[in-house]
């Protein structure tokens, strides 16, 4: 879902960004103007590399070096850090999206974005946690 999603929105923001720049390239060949290349193209991510940057993002919330740079310096020595380059992860994380682009959310239904991954976490959960006869829930949690 998260690939799907992600690869979705960076097509549609691609998409866009060409539509701009084609805007561009029309005015500025009006005044005879030299016209600037294109953008870098999207690169569908595919689901290792979206495990990778889970994983990383994960592992970059365990540790308490706030700045990616930073955190990128130490993690690149590791497995997990070789696996994707720091422009690419920039990359996926602006483009990661869980659902479909084309459906305007307002403002303050925003979170109905979330509605499908939450479904799914919410099953998984149910599925392989069997909670314990006993339980207390802290209305805090809620």
């Amino acid at each position: 879902m998260l690939v799907d999603g992600t690869n979705k929105y960076a097509a549609f923001k691609e998409k866009e960004q060409h539509d701009k720049m084609r805007e561009k390239e029309d005015r500025w060949q009006n005044r005879g103007q030299v016209v600037i290349p294109g953008v870098k193209r999207w690169r569908k991510v595919v689901p290792d590399e979206m495990q990778v940057f889970l994983g990383l993002l994960v592992y970059m919330g365990s540790q308490r070096e706030g700045r990616i740079l930073r955190f990128w310096q130490e993690v690149r020595r590791q497995p997990l850090g070789r696996a994707i380059s720091l422009k690419r992860f920039y990359q996926i994380k602006r483009h990661i999206h869980i659902s479909d682009p084309e459906v305007q959310l307002t403002r303050n239904k925003w979170f109905r974005g979330l509605g499908p991954l939450n479904s799914i976490i919410r099953d998984r959960c149910q599925e392989y946690y069997l909670p314990a006869s006993n339980i207390t829930v802290d209305e805090m949690m809620i």
